[in-house]
């Protein structure tokens, strides 16, 4: 698929949808004391992806926009 394709297909999540992940995250966390809170971190590939990107590894070894904004703003609006 090319670049632009891709990137014309992605949908902006809105504040009201992350706030509702944080706090669903948030209970998996509280109430299991793990996150995920029944599977390997590692396995989670076929459902979602939960871990951080290496922002300097792509800004070193690709191409200048490999990732796109919410890789980029992920730790300011998830971690603040």
């Amino acid at each position: 698929m090319p670049s632009a394709e891709y990137r014309d297909a992605i949908v902006e999540t809105s504040d009201e949808g992350i706030a509702c992940t944080k706090a669903i995250c948030n209970y998996i966390h509280a109430t299991y004391a793990r996150f995920p809170s029944t599977i390997d971190a590692m396995h989670l590939m076929w459902f979602i992806q939960a871990h951080h990107l290496d922002l300097d590894f792509y800004e070193k070894y690709f191409k200048a926009g490999a990732c796109g904004t919410t890789h980029l703003t992920h730790r300011e609006r998830w971690h603040a």
